[in-house]
């Protein structure tokens, strides 16, 4: 499997290339910038998967994002970032980023993640859209949220009784990012799961 490790920080780099090369056997190739990473991938069509620091010099958020996956051909993009952005990381896999690596993963979930992603998979890790939140942290409901297109859909759809594989479905994306929408609405109705959200969501006049 090559892995294309696309990262300015020559010590994160470094420490996850090893790893991946040494005890996974992956094949590393290195960029630094994201013109070396574009380089990179016009001159070798045989990586697998493109791991991309979102901050490393030449990144320009999605429009940067969209130039790695116009030159990846079969090379499959994921997100290797230290910050979470959810509706971020939504929006990158609609474009076709194949997944959402955290720098605080460990080594080793990094590159079971990377199998996944190379096997089709689209992987974000659990904790970004479980839908169940620390009641005893919750917030004052915010009555005044509102809800983009795609998730008052999906909300309509949860609340008919349909599942996230389902919904996936109907709206043509993937369970990945349905999940991750049902995180948000959970979030802007201060819901605990999505049963409660669909409640919370008739309560504010918004289903």
């Amino acid at each position: 499997m090559r892995v294309l490790m696309a990262d300015d920080h020559a010590l994160v780099r470094e420490a996850v290339a090893s790893y991946l090369s040494e005890r996974e056997g992956f094949e590393i190739l290195h960029a630094s910038t994201l013109q070396e990473t574009l380089d990179s991938l016009s001159q070798d069509e045989a990586v697998d998967v493109v791991l991309l620091d979102l901050v490393m010099p030449g990144m320009d958020g999605m429009t940067s994002i969209q130039k790695v996956l116009a030159q990846c051909g079969k090379a499959r993009l994921v997100i290797f970032s230290g910050s979470t952005n959810h509706s971020f990381v939504a929006q990158a896999i609609e474009l076709g980023v194949r997944g959402f690596v955290p720098k605080t993963m460990s080594l080793r979930s990094i590159g079971s993640a990377l199998r996944m992603v190379r096997d089709g998979e689209v992987f974000v890790p659990s904790a970004m859209f479980t839908d169940t939140f620390n009641v005893g942290a919750r917030s004052a409901p915010r009555d005044g949220a509102q809800f983009s297109p795609i998730e008052a859909q999906v909300l309509k759809l949860a609340a008919d009784g349909k599942t996230n594989k389902e919904i996936a479905v109907l709206l043509q994306t993937t369970e990945v990012l349905v999940k991750m929408h049902m995180r948000s609405i959970c979030k802007k109705v201060d819901a605990r799961n999505r049963t409660h959200a669909a409640m919370r969501a008739r309560e504010l006049g918004r289903l």
